[in-house]
């Protein structure tokens, strides 16, 4: 699991099916507890962690030793109070917001809040927030359901569009996806 890797313990990553180079460590509903002394190598270019929305010196360690961290939030009034809150709780570890990226999920453009909120959070964060959302897709909800990655349950689909500019934000061409001794 992604404790046991964390906690320097080795073990076998599994391949996604249908999604050539993507790999998976099982994960766990509460956040990791502790992380080892030195950051696990995993020899892949990319490390991706979906850490759970709670707080633990584990995921304060974690984002420590990240190169970036994404803060996923629906961009209304409650989104932007889990904000608040997580900002508090990380000055308070005394962990740098200067790697905090905030990415706008669940959007619809029909709404005022959600418009009124992503124009709040770009005037506040500037290049901190992202210039690209996730938006509101059925498609989205049902990937993971089904076992699939959106790329391959509905690659023609918004979610798969919006998630495709997400990648080509974080790896611009010409550039290569690890820097040697870099995670992420």
């Amino acid at each position: 699991s992604v404790a046991d890797w964390l906690a320097g313990r080795p073990g076998e990553s599994l391949a996604v099916p249908d999604e050539p180079g993507l790999w998976l460590v099982p994960g766990a509903p509460e956040a990791p507890a502790v992380v080892g002394e030195a950051f696990p190598d995993s020899g892949f270019d990319w490390v991706l962690i979906d850490a759970p929305p709670s707080w633990s010196d584990g995921l304060a360690r974690l984002m420590q030793e990240a190169d970036l961290v994404i803060c996923p939030l629906e961009p209304d009034f409650l989104g932007l109070q889990g904000l608040n809150r997580l900002l508090r709780t990380m000055q308070g570890a005394g962990l740098d917001w200067s790697r905090l990226r905030l990415l706008a999920t669940r959007v619809s453009d029909r709404l005022a809040v959600h418009r009124e909120v992503r124009a709040r959070l770009a005037e506040r964060f500037g290049e901190s927030f992202l210039p690209v959302a996730i938006r509101s897709s059925v498609k989205l909800a049902e990937a993971p359901g089904r076992g699939r990655t959106i790329f391959t349950h509905a690659p023609a689909s918004t979610g798969a569009s919006d998630h495709a500019a997400l990648a080509r934000l974080l790896m611009p061409s010409g550039r290569r996806a690890r820097r040697k001794g870099t995670r992420t």
